[in-house]
């Protein structure tokens, strides 16, 4: 008997109703499973790439340069600077935003992913600013009464235009050298530069914190605490990241549970329905023993058709994860999909 003939039997054997129900828990778990096995591989994604920590000195302690070599040398650390920041007001043309510029490491902002442009270069008497998406969404035109949506960035030419810094009423001019990924509002400037000109202005210069940047999210902890044994308070500036990640974690087991709860549904279905059919295929085994198949084939009925129960569920259930996802994209290709319950 050709595989496909024996197939065909095994797909007449049982009652439709239950097998259709079988078909239909399985492709729900399979779709939950996918959508948890998504979350997670998502999660690992994120939590494998650096997170930083913003390191500030109690009253009594100072941070310096040492200080921040003592960073450096602390496992997991990719990267240490000390920073110095000021309030400043930028203008570039018609545009302007109130924003704190960070006084950094050029080499600490080498690791982000450049939207245009690059890190600032570093040498030269120029100013040269760094700016995250964040920050560039909050230029706006004062005299422009239209509400610009809060994604939605100004019309301007970032690495030609000519921006104007005003800080303590002493205005100078800067050019950007690069708009970096990021939603917080960040501004950086080179720390060797910053602090000359703080210094020029008659302004206090000195390290205000560091920055550190961890190998991942997993060893922030460890790095964390390190940093305090050294006498410094520590802010660990991906804590929201951390909170969705806790959140997506929830999901994926929920959802695993999902799958669990409709796997077992099915086989119970499955189990039930095979039982109710049991007569009729004792039926079917008199004719198809007279035609002449063996027992061992008659018995092999049964399973295959559970196999082919469980392989077009579980098409059906990676299909629709495929088609939900696709859509989710389509609506908002920023987004990554995931089920999001309460309970």
């Amino acid at each position: 008997m050709r595989p496909w003939d024996y197939l065909a039997l095994a797909r007449r054997g049982g009652r439709r109703g239950y097998q259709a129900a079988v078909v239909l828990f399985t492709a729900a778990a399979v779709t939950a499973l996918c959508f948890s096995a998504a979350i997670i591989k998502t999660n690992h994604s994120e939590k494998s790439e650096p997170c930083e920590l913003a390191v500030t000195a109690p009253g009594w302690l100072a941070l310096t340069e040492q200080t921040v070599q003592d960073f450096r040398a602390i496992p997991n650390v990719v990267d240490a600077s000390g920073i110095v920041e000021a309030s400043v007001h930028i203008a570039a043309g018609k545009y302007a935003a109130d924003l704190t510029l960070v006084g950094i490491d050029g080499d600490y902002l080498r690791d982000l992913t450049y939207l245009t442009g690059e890190p600032f270069p570093d040498s030269g008497a120029m100013p040269w600013l760094a700016l995250s998406e964040g920050a560039g969404e909050t230029f706006a035109d004062p005299e422009d009464k239209t509400r610009r949506g809060a994604d939605a960035m100004p019309d301007i030419d970032w690495l030609r235009a000519d921006f104007t810094l005003d800080i303590g009423g002493s205005a100078v001019a800067a050019k950007v050298s690069g708009l970096f990924e990021g939603d917080a509002p960040a501004a950086y400037m080179r720390l060797d530069g910053l602090r000359a000109l703080l210094q020029s202005l008659g302004q206090p210069s000195g390290y205000t914190g560091a920055r550190v940047r961890v190998t991942n999210i997993g060893a922030a902890e460890a790095v964390s605490s390190a940093v305090t044994d050294l006498g410094y308070l520590v802010e660990n500036r991906d804590s929201a990241r951390q909170a969705r990640w806790d959140a997506r974690s929830r999901e994926a087991v929920y959802l695993a549970v999902l799958a669990a709860a409709g796997a077992l549904c099915a086989a119970l279905i499955h189990v039930t329905g095979a039982a109710g059919s049991r007569e009729g295929d004792r039926r079917r085994a008199d004719v198809l023993r007279w035609a002449g198949m063996t027992d061992a084939a008659i018995r092999g009925l049964g399973l295959v058709r559970g196999a082919y129960l469980a392989l077009l569920g579980a098409a059906l259930g990676i299909g629709a994860h495929a088609l939900i996802a696709a859509l989710a994209a389509l609506a908002d290709p920023a987004s990554n999909f995931a089920l999001t319950m309460w309970f």
